[in-house]
Parts: structure tokens; C-alpha cells; sequence
């Protein structure tokens, strides 16, 4: 879609946006992503989006401007000022287009009003289910890489997929090589897990003592200077924190309220579980590193914007191949191919030698959208 097409539809969205607006106070607010011809222009057009306001009843609703890429910009705000905006800079423009959602996750919850009651009342027979979750902690600290003994791992056996594709025999001939980095971009990854402790990737800047004898991880600086402070296994882009934690939900609220079940920690699991530990699975790459990125939420879904920031920050910091086991999301079935800023950054990605894999026929596109991609393919698979 040109600017100039899109520029049509914001105008005859403000017209019922503002309307919106008056009843509530201008409060209402909504996210574009927009890319400007000239990456001089950038930082200009962000200190006069960053400063202006508009001023409803007590109430005050501020434009935001937040950079992505040196190309991409995020404009949030009340539509009909955005509008406003983007009609003072088209000129400046090259696209632009709504930040678009993001989901991975099916609706596990209990449609059925006779199974949810039934169950229901299971959980009140049997209350030590949702009891014993009471200790779990959303945002866990990040402990050292735990130890462990060598041996065969008890699951391997169960395996089917790697003894499929004949793992265990690249396995036996172990190169040594330097492990590699992979970015699990995904719903956070539960970097304590046994299986999983010693392979998450280690920030080397955010690790040992600083000059003050404080332990890097912790002393909330950003040692490294890559803009992220105490990023040590890698960066929650959903509720922006060092702690990219996969906050999975007990199979009783799943199915209560649906939610996340661990996707990015199953995931990260699949990819380099610690191989010959006497623990669990294997991974397919038992010794390669984990660089956790969190940019979907409790519920499944995320924004392209979440997207390229995670994408941005595996590349800059030394991830080789990116793990992304989600689809883009859509009303329209031509929102996939539309989403110019996704595409952007992943061929950012591939100019710096980084291999993008993206988990083809996920559900949940949108409408139009099913498994079979072929009659309307999904972006980025």
C-alpha cells in the first residue's frame, strides 16, 4: 500500500476517531509504524512528534515517537493527531502502515458451558491443583548456569524427531566448534530450567564485576553500551526488562482463560536442550547457545513493532540464526503482504550474514487464512 493510499483511509478514520475521541477524552490511542526517505530526517521528525499534545477537558494525550531502525518509527498516539502529523511530513514520508499484530497461540480455553462447569468443580474438589502454583514467580533472577552429571539423557529415547532426521549421529562426530548463537524471538524462554540453564547465551558485557566490585548483572547499568541494561540472557520487549522470562500459565488457568503454555521455553527446548546431561531431551543442537527474546505476551499475541526490536537486537548482538514460530496477524488477508516493516527488518538480518527462520502454516492468521498458506501465503511463512 503507497502513503498515498493510506493516507486516504487515516482521513476517513479521523472522522469517526474523533468522534471517539470526545467521548473519551481523547484517551483512545493507536500505533503506526512509519518509515521516512531520508534517515537524516528521522531525528527531527521525532523531537517534534515527541512534543506534541493534545489537550482534551483536564486531560492531556501526548504523541510518541519511538525510533526502531535507523529507518522505522513508531508514532503512538490519538489517531486524528497522527493524522495531523503525518499530513505536516508526507513530503518526508516514504511508507507507512499500522503496527500490525503478531499471534502464535491457540485458544485453549473451555468453550463448552457444561465441560467448563464440570471442571469447575473439579478444581473446587481438588484445590491443591491451583495451590500448589502459588510459589511459582513470574520474573525469576537469572541464576548461574546450573551444573550437571554426565550421562545419557532419560527422554532421548522419545525423541522420534531427532532419531528421524538422524541427530545422534551428528551428535558422535562433535566438530568443537565455537557454539552457536541462536535467538529463540518467541514468548521468553525459562532460562533456570535444568535443561536449559547451561546453554542460555551469557552477555559477555553484562557478566563479572564492574570497576566498583558490583556484579555486572545485576548493578543496573548498561555495561556494555547496546543500549539495554543488565541484559545478560537477553531482552523482554513485551514489558521491556532484562528479564525475558516465559510466562507460561498451569494447564487449569490455560483452560479457564487460555494463555501462553511455555511455547518459547518448548521451543528453546527443541533447539538446544543440553545434550548427555542425565536430564530430559536433547536439543537438535545440544551445545549451541540460547539468546532469549520475549515480544509475545501472556496471551499470545505481540506487534511487528515488538518483532523488529527483538530481530534488531539478536542481529547487533551476535546471534547467528533466529528462531521465529509465529505468523503474522491480520483482519485482511493482505495485511502479510503488507507488513513492509517486518520485511525490512529481516532483510536487515540477512545483509549481516544472520540466518531468519521463520515456522511455516502457523495458524491464527487472520481472516482468509488457514494451515494450506498456497492460496494466500502468510508473511514471513
Amino acid at each position: 500500500m503507497t502513503f498515498f493510499t493510506y493516507s486516504r483511509l487515516l482521513i476517513g478514520l479521523t472522522l469517526t476517531a474523533g468522534m471517539a475521541l470526545a467521548n473519551d477524552t481523547g484517551s483512545t490511542s493507536v500505533a503506526y509504524l512509519v518509515k521516512y526517505k531520508n534517515h537524516n530526517y528521522q531525528a527531527q521528525a521525532m523531537r517534534s512528534l515527541n512534543k506534541i499534545q493534545l489537550q482534551s477537558g483536564q486531560q492531556s494525550s501526548t504523541t510518541k515517537a519511538e525510533a526502531l531502525t535507523p529507518e522505522w518509527v513508531k508514532i503512538t498516539g490519538p489517531l486524528n493527531r497522527i493524522n495531523s502529523t503525518i499530513q505536516s511530513q508526507a513530503k518526508e514520508i516514504e511508507y507507512i502502515q499500522p503496527d500490525y499484530q503478531i499471534k502464535l497461540l491457540e485458544d485453549y480455553q473451555i468453550k463448552d458451558p457444561k465441560q467448563l462447569e464440570a471442571y469447575q468443580t473439579y478444581l473446587q474438589q481438588n484445590p491443591e491443583i491451583m495451590i500448589a502454583r502459588s510459589k511459582y514467580s513470574d520474573n525469576p533472577a537469572i541464576k548461574n548456569p546450573l551444573s550437571s552429571r554426565p550421562g545419557r539423557d532419560p527422554f532421548i529415547s522419545r525423541q522420534w524427531g531427532m532419531l528421524d532426521i538422524g541427530a545422534p549421529q551428528v551428535w558422535q562426530k562433535n566438530t568443537q566448534t565455537q557454539p552457536i548463537i541462536v535467538a529463540v524471538i518467541d514468548s521468553g524462554v525459562d532460562y533456570n530450567h535444568p535443561d536449559l540453564s547451561a546453554n542460555m547465551w551469557r552477555n559477555p558485557g553484562e557478566t563479572g564485576l564492574d570497576a566498583a566490585g558490583n556484579d555486572k548483572a545485576t548493578n543496573h547499568i548498561d555495561d556494555d553500551g547496546n543500549g539495554f541494561v543488565d541484559d545478560v540472557v537477553g531482552y523482554d520487549f513485551q514489558s521491556n526488562d532484562p528479564l525475558p522470562y516465559d510466562r507460561a500459565v498451569p494447564a487449569w488457568r490455560l483452560l479457564l482463560g487460555g494463555g501462553n503454555p511455555g511455547h518459547g521455553t518448548h521451543c528453546a527446548g527443541n533447539i538446544a536442550a543440553r545434550g548427555d546431561n542425565s536430564i530430559g531431551i536433547s536439543g537438535v543442537a545440544p551445545h549451541a547457545k540460547i539468546m532469549a527474546l520475549r515480544f509475545i505476551g501472556e496471551k499470545g499475541q505481540g506487534s511487528t513493532s515488538g518483532a523488529i526490536k527483538a530481530i534488531k537486537y539478536a542481529v547487533d548482538n551476535g546471534a547467528k540464526v533466529l528462531s521465529n514460530s509465529w505468523g503474522s496477524e491480520g483482519e485482511d488477508p493482505s495485511d502479510a503482504k503488507e507488513n513492509k516493516a517486518l520485511r525490512d527488518i529481516i532483510a536487515y538480518a540477512q545483509s549481516k550474514g544472520v540466518l531468519f527462520i521463520a515456522a511455516a502454516g502457523n495458524g491464527h492468521q487472520g481472516r482468509g487464512y488457514s494451515n494450506d498458506t498456497d492460496p494466500r501465503p502468510a508473511y514471513p511463512a
